[in-house]
């Protein structure tokens, strides 16, 4: 990924963690990021994804071994229902918190930022209300100085409509998106995002600037490429594609 221009990371060292883990376990953990972390050298963001896996306690012990390797943030480290797990855990650590993933529209976000409870928010297009909630939510953030970075486990055209965002707010910070696609999202898509040297260019056609075909899309069923696994099953971890980078976003040269 970096040779290919990527600037920034973003995966779960945390192997089958829930709550809480074991001295090998959390050993293990640190040996991962470390890992990584010489492979990509001083120049590169390591953003640290627990997936909301582990209890206060947990997660700010494992901020403290992992600061070391200079994380550029901490997603989701506890359980999104409970807040005050969340402001226990930010004002313990030294790393900068991101969560809003499993967030819904910005009166959820605006406790989160009142309470100074994250340093980057990730609101998820396609569950926090869609482009218009999403740039509010933007706003909400900016006037607490806390930086944008949505969510985006979709496709390209869950990607697309990112970055259209992206390119309308002030507080933009960095956008996900998984390197890893299947070999016929062309057929499904057209005009995806486009990346050159680790960021996307923000289209300039119409609308989100792609077009679905939807016949392909049917011939093409989720089970197929995912093997209908999710964060939930057994042995995730290990089976998923776990290539994937955030990417900056540029705006397309003016005519």
């Amino acid at each position: 990924m970096v040779r290919e221009g990527y600037g920034a990371l973003k995966w779960d060292p945390f192997g089958d963690a829930d709550l809480t883990m074991t001295g090998p376990a959390m050993a293990a953990t640190v040996a991962n990021v470390a890992a990584v972390r010489e492979a990509v050298g001083p120049d590169v963001d390591l953003a640290i994804e627990v997936h909301g896996r582990l209890s206060p306690a947990w997660a700010i012990e494992m901020a403290r071994r992992l600061k070391p390797f200079s994380p550029f943030f901490y997603e989701e480290p506890v359980p999104v229902e409970d807040v005050e797990a969340l402001v226990r855990v930010a004002r313990a650590i030294e790393i900068p918190v991101a969560t809003g993933e499993r967030l819904c529209t910005k009166f959820a976000f605006q406790e989160l930022l009142r309470r100074q409870a994250v340093d980057i928010v990730q609101p998820d297009l396609c569950h926090a209300g869609g482009l218009t909630e999403v740039k509010k939510i933007a706003a909400l953030a900016e006037a607490s100085y806390v930086q944008v970075a949505p969510h985006n486990a979709s496709g390209p055209i869950g990607t697309a409509a990112a970055v259209q965002l992206d390119a309308t707010i002030p507080n933009f910070l960095i956008q996900e998106f998984f390197v890893v696609q299947a070999p016929w999202i062309e057929e499904v898509v057209a005009g995806g995002p486009r990346v050159e040297g680790g960021e996307i260019v923000v289209p300039d056609r119409p609308g989100l600037g792609v077009e679905l075909h939807e016949e392909a899309a049917l011939a093409h069923p989720f089970r197929e490429y995912w093997g209908g696994k999710t964060l939930f099953s057994e042995g995730w971890q290990a089976s998923l594609p776990d290539e994937a980078a955030l990417r900056r976003v540029t705006m397309p040269p003016r005519p």
